[in-house]
């Protein structure tokens, strides 16, 4: 893949991943009346994406941690040549 821009634009760092959501299920307990938190999140890996902003550029962490967007592109499949 290529980032553009691949470096943080403020300090120059490296990305060290793309942020992402995922949702969870939170686990209850319900009684007859109520419901509670079961203390447990069952993590729904399936609905992973990347976070992107209006233009639809992905959100880079960098080792600085700071976060910056940035045009996510495959390169060209020379296979097909």
């Amino acid at each position: 893949m290529r980032l553009v821009p691949p470096r943080c634009p403020t300090c120059g760092a490296s990305p060290t991943g793309i942020l992402e959501t995922v949702q969870g299920v939170a686990h209850l307990d319900v009684g007859k009346d109520d419901a509670e938190y079961a203390g447990g999140t069952e993590v729904l890996w399936d609905t992973q994406t990347p976070v992107r902003d209006d233009a639809h550029r992905v959100t880079l962490v960098g080792e600085c941690d700071h976060l910056w967007q940035a045009e996510l592109t495959e390169p060209p499949d020379e296979s097909r040549t």
